[in-house]
């Protein structure tokens, strides 16, 4: 933020100059910030601060009775006047004459007829001079005149003198101010001097002109403020209050929009970096959640790290039988898997039981593709892997899902299997395992565990639910403040600051985070994200120095 007059920096001084050719205020608005408010203070100084009107730009305008434009040099006048063109509270004034006896008779105008500034319309001419009560005029005039003497009715009566020079002052408070953003029209006109050191605040119509120049779409860029004055004038003191707010409108990654699978009983966790040192003003986004049509009968919960598994890997491959007491459309499967080398590549099938065995063809030539990739350092804890199948697939009795790997080595978690589930809910029955196209073995169970129960391999069938699934729940968190919010029938979040009263304030080195919890898979789409950070800053552009 830069204050110049005439395209130069500010010389530091008692006061700030103000003219037809400044001030001007330049706001360097960073991308990203949006106006809330601002407020520009500007106070007039005393009446101790004065011009000389004889030596402005332009000098005043200066007739004599002698019909000269300036004073006489080898003559006396018998009146002079003195037009500076705009309206000024006169504070001094002196008139230097040589002449003996003679005064002068006072009047002044405001753009109309003349008129004597009671109480003191008769001043005494000479080097020391008259100060003036702040009399408010454009023009003066002197009419010299001289005692009438005794007997008269009027004690004064019209003179003539040698005039060598006049001094007029007048208190340097603006003639008029207006303000303008740019090359706009003004927003802002007063159209007379103010009282000395009074303070003009501008409110409103700056926050609306400021607004309206504001950088379109946040792009940031620069805003001139223009004070200017129809003649020279001076400020005391200017002080600028901005009330502003930073706008997120991108999440962490750099995207307007997030999209990606919202997982089986899972959840998904958007992080915003939002400024560390305010508090949060408002937070809108659009949640849009296409839940599966989906059931889980199963819903194992293996921890990160099994004391069980099997290796899957080139030459060992794996499967898991399940039963179902009815016909049931099986949308896709997670298996539970822990990557023993940097990434695994493989495929998962389904086929049909024979003799308590996978068949050699694939039901349905059902077969998917996945690639899994490690992160940060081993060892790496198991997580589930959602196989979704191309179009669901009729299952019915016995069936079986086989893992094959053709790159890299992964744990399939094995478990003690689970309590019987409910009738047409699937049942896991016995793991398998096969080394190098051999024949299909059975996966012992651990010899201390009682009673010995076969194991299996971890898995959650997802069937085809007519129903209609709950929506997801949405929670925003600030570091550990969780505030659960609901979304409405458009899946538009609006949140003002009254609401988010419920969070924390600023977390430095944390991120805030929009979280969408579901109890069914589904697709996510997390768009038109707006959260703004107010901050308050007042900058004192000139104070007296």
């Amino acid at each position: 933020m830069t204050l110049r007059y005439d395209g130069k920096s500010v010389p530091a001084g008692p006061t700030l100059p103000v003219d037809g050719l400044g001030p001007t205020l330049t706001l360097d608005v960073p991308p990203g910030v949006e106006l809330l408010r601002a407020e520009l203070c500007l106070q007039m100084p005393g009446d101790d601060v004065t011009l000389d009107l004889m030596k402005g730009v332009p000098p005043a305008a200066v007739a004599t009775s002698a019909g000269r434009t300036c004073l006489p040099t080898d003559g006396e006048i018998r009146w002079l006047t003195v037009d500076w063109g705009v309206r000024r509270p006169l504070t001094f004034l002196q008139i230097d004459s040589p002449t003996a006896n003679r005064r002068g008779r006072l009047k002044v105008s405001d753009g109309g007829p003349w008129f004597p500034p009671l109480p003191m319309d008769v001043i005494p001419l000479g080097r020391e001079g008259q100060q003036l009560p702040a009399l408010m005029a454009s023009r003066l005039m002197l009419e010299l005149v001289e005692d009438a003497g005794a007997g008269s009715g009027n004690p004064l009566k019209e003179s003539s003198a040698s005039v060598q020079g006049v001094l007029l002052k007048a208190a340097a408070r603006p003639a008029d101010l207006w303000a303008c953003i740019g090359t706009q029209s003004p927003f802002f006109q007063y159209p007379q001097p103010l009282p000395p050191r009074q303070e003009l605040i501008l409110r409103d119509e700056l926050s609306i002109a400021l607004r309206q120049a504001w950088p379109a779409g946040l792009q940031g860029g620069p805003v001139e403020v223009h004070l200017r004055s129809s003649a020279a004038g001076r400020l005391r003191r200017a002080r600028l209050s901005l009330e502003t707010a930073v706008v997120v409108t991108t999440w962490k990654n750099g995207s307007g929009q997030w999209s990606g699978s919202l997982p089986y009983g899972g959840e998904v966790v958007s992080p915003i970096d939002v400024p560390t040192d305010r508090p949060l003003r408002s937070v809108e986004l659009t949640v849009e959640a296409q839940s599966r049509k989906e059931r889980v009968p199963l819903t194992p919960a293996p921890p990160s790290l099994p004391e069980q598994a099997q290796l899957c890997g080139p030459g060992f491959v794996a499967a898991q039988a399940f039963t179902v007491r009815r016909k049931e459309a099986l949308l896709g499967i997670d298996l539970h898997l822990r990557l023993l080398s940097r990434a695994a590549r493989g495929t998962v099938t389904l086929h049909s039981d024979v003799g308590n065995r996978p068949a050699e063809v694939s039901l349905n030539s059902t077969t998917v593709e996945f690639e899994l990739e490690s992160e940060g350092d081993p060892p790496w804890g198991a997580r589930w892997l959602p196989v979704d199948l191309p179009s669901p697939v009729t299952v019915e009795g016995t069936w079986w899902v086989v893992l094959t790997l053709t790159e890299g080595q992964v744990l399939w978690t094995l478990d003690a299997p689970p309590a019987p589930p409910p009738s047409a809910a699937a049942a896991p029955l016995g793991a398998l395992y096969q080394l190098e196209k051999g024949p299909w073995l059975e996966r012992e169970p651990p010899p201390l565990q009682a009673p010995p129960l076969k194991p299996w391999a971890c898995c959650r069938p997802r069937f085809f639910e007519p129903a209609t699934p709950p929506p997801p729940s949405v929670l925003l968190r600030w570091g550990t403040h969780v505030l659960p919010v609901v979304p409405d029938a458009r899946g538009r979040v609006s949140l003002d600051e009254r609401t988010l009263g419920g969070l924390p304030g600023p977390q430095a080195g944390t991120p805030l985070e929009v979280v969408v919890r579901s109890q069914v898979a589904g697709e996510l789409t997390l768009s038109a994200l707006r959260v703004t950070s107010p901050r308050s800053d007042t900058y004192e552009l000139f104070t007296p120095s």
